[in-house]
């Protein structure tokens, strides 16, 4: 299983709509299958982590947008 930042869009009852970067995993045919329920905190133990977390990041900013609630 492999897993990227991808960002997803949360629709809520009340209407808000939130964007957010959230862990996303993948079956073996590389589609996405699960989720983090909640977006990931940017805190690493070191600047080159946050570094590596951002780059990450932007790379999620490049892919199309997930829907929370396709999984």
């Amino acid at each position: 299983m492999s897993w990227n930042h991808r960002v997803i869009r949360r629709k809520f009852p009340n209407g808000e709509v939130l964007w957010a970067i959230h862990e996303v995993y993948y079956d073996d045919d590389g589609k996405p299958n699960a989720c983090t329920e909640n977006p990931i905190p940017i805190r690493e133990y070191s600047v080159k982590d946050i570094g590596k977390t951002l780059k990450r990041i932007r790379r999620a900013l490049k892919k199309p947008v997930l829907k929370y609630e396709d999984f």
